[in-house]
C-alpha cells in the first residue's frame, strides 16, 4: 500500500507540474505536510506509528517494528531458481522448496505463512525458470508497447502502476491481481482496437 501511496503522490506531482497548476500543487503540498506534521506530533497515534515508526526501510529490528526479512525471503526464491534455472519446479513444486529454504534459514513467520516470493520476477523464476522470466519481459515490454502507440497519460498511470506493485508484491500470484491485470487488459486493447492506432 505504501508503494501505492507513494507512486500516486510522484504522479500526482507531475501532472500538476506538466499542466502548471502550480498553486493546486502548492495547497496539495501545504495540505500533506500539515497532515504529516500533525500525524508525527500526536503521542500514541496509529497513523503515525503505522506511517513512521514502522517503516523499516533499513530492514533492522525496531521499537515499533520486526525486522522485515523480505530481502531475506526473496533471496530464498533465487535459490530455488539456482537449483532449476532453465524452467523452474512448476507450480505444483516450488512452495515445498521454498519452505525448506525458510526453514534452514528458521524463518519461522515465511514458514508458517507459506510466503510467496513478494516479487513477481522472481516468482516467475522460481517458478518457471528462465523461460518464466522472458514471458515476464515480455508481458511488460507488449504492455508498454500497446501504452506507448495509444499515448493516453491513465493507461500509463495503470501501467507503470502495476509494474511497481509486481516489484514489491506478488501480484500474478492473488486472484485479485490477475482480476485487475485481466480486466485493465481488456480495456486497454479494446480501446487500441477502437482507435486503430
Amino acid at each position: 500500500s505504501r508503494n501505492a501511496l507513494i507512486f500516486s503522490f510522484f504522479s500526482f506531482s507531475v501532472l500538476l507540474v506538466l499542466k502548471r497548476k502550480w498553486r493546486i500543487l502548492l495547497i496539495s503540498y501545504s495540505l500533506i505536510l500539515l497532515a504529516v506534521v500533525g500525524a508525527y506530533n500526536i503521542k500514541h497515534n496509529y497513523l503515525r506509528d503505522r506511517l513512521f515508526n514502522s517503516l523499516n526501510l533499513f530492514e533492522k529490528p525496531t521499537r515499533f517494528s520486526k525486522k522485515d526479512d523480505r530481502f531475506d525471503r526473496l533471496s530464498a526464491s533465487y535459490e530455488i531458481f539456482e537449483r532449476s534455472p532453465i524452467y523452474g519446479y512448476g507450480t505444483a513444486s516450488e512452495d515445498s522448496f521454498r519452505r525448506e529454504v525458510f526453514k534452514r534459514n528458521r524463518d519461522q513467520v515465511a514458514y508458517q505463512n507459506n510466503y510467496n516470493a513478494h516479487n513477481q520476477f522472481f516468482e516467475y523464476l522460481s517458478t518457471f525458470g528462465i523461460i518464466g522470466g522472458i514471458a515476464y519481459f515480455i508481458f511488460f515490454a507488449s504492455l508498454f508497447y500497446l501504452v506507448i502507440r495509444i499515448k493516453k497519460g491513465f493507461f500509463t498511470f495503470i501501467a507503470i502502476g502495476l509494474f511497481l506493485a509486481c516489484t514489491t508484491e506478488s501480484v500474478f500470484e492473488r486472484s485479485q491481481g490477475v482480476v485487475y491485470a485481466s480486466l485493465f487488459l481488456a480495456i486497454l486493447i479494446s480501446y487500441y482496437k477502437r482507435i486503430k492506432v
